[in-house]
């Protein structure tokens, strides 16, 4: 298998979910706490949209990249938040993600053929491919280049952000034939489920966009996610260097539009409808 050695490993990939979210919801309750208007106003908001994602490549731990072992393809995706504006300029998420992974091979020359259990049994020159879904939740701090500008501005405005965040990733891989060979053989070659835990797999996000629209308003919003899941059969397929198993992991780019409620006006005490005027 063809690599490319891009720099030295670095140490450890799996994060302290716990203690990295405690900290996270212990800045938004401090920031929030010093907004300019010195109230404790509520800022909460729920945001949904739908998109596309793709499974990019894998990589090992040492960042060298695997040669891609079918042709990827991408899936629906769908994506629910809800968040706190935390000061100005952040904000703190948690995001419920759903998608589905698709990639085919016509001449499958898996690295795992010969090594591996789950394809003993793949009859060769016979094309391929596997369908996953994916479901993780993630917590996100977002930070917003421009500041708040309170509800008294009334043009429509476009606030760039960037994010970051830790997750658990969940799946389910299917390694199909994409024709039945032949009457008394299932299309269904191999199934893959997410790791050797209860609780899926690490995840980390980081992603860039855009909100569109006026402030105390539905706002429309578009961005872009790179997901880097801590595992490397989303494919439903192993990797292997040479006769080693290659403890590997998944790039997955998301792109997606939606749109964000917010729950309350900024400065008011009722709540906020989205069809009031």
């Amino acid at each position: 298998m063809k690599l490319m050695r891009l720099m030295p490993e670095p140490a450890g990939f799996k994060p302290t979910l716990l203690l990295l979210v405690v900290l996270l919801l212990s800045t938004a309750d401090i920031l929030a706490g010093n907004n300019q208007s010195g109230r404790r106003e509520s800022r909460w908001f729920i945001s949904g949209g739908t998109g596309a994602a793709l499974l990019t490549t894998e990589f090992t731990s040492d960042f060298a990249i695997l040669t891609n072992e079918f042709n990827h393809a991408p899936g629906m995706a769908f994506h629910f938040e809800a968040g706190r504006r935390a000061g100005n300029h952040l904000e703190t998420i948690v995001r419920l993600d759903a998608y589905t992974l698709f990639g085919k091979s016509d001449l499958p020359e898996f690295s795992a053929i010969g090594k591996h259990h789950s394809l003993s049994e793949l009859i060769p020159g016979e094309p391929v491919e596997y369908i996953t879904q994916n479901s993780s939740v993630s917590f996100i701090l977002r930070y917003r280049f421009r500041g708040s500008n309170g509800s008294h501005y009334r043009h429509i405005r476009f606030h760039p952000f960037a994010e970051a965040g830790i997750g658990i990733h969940s799946f389910i891989a299917d390694l199909r034939y994409q024709q039945p060979p032949s009457d008394d053989v299932s299309t269904l070659i191999y199934r893959k489920k997410d790791g050797e835990t209860p609780f899926g797999v690490a995840l980390i996000t980081a992603g860039l966009g855009a909100r569109i629209g006026k402030p105390g308003r539905v706002n429309t919003v578009l961005q872009w996610n790179a997901h880097v899941v801590d595992y490397g059969t989303i494919d439903a397929v192993h990797n292997y260097i040479g006769d080693e198993r290659a403890n590997t992991k998944t790039l997955i780019m998301k792109v997606s539009g939606g749109i964000t409620i917010p729950l309350q006006k900024r400065q008011a005490e009722h709540p906020y409808l989205p069809f009031a005027r």
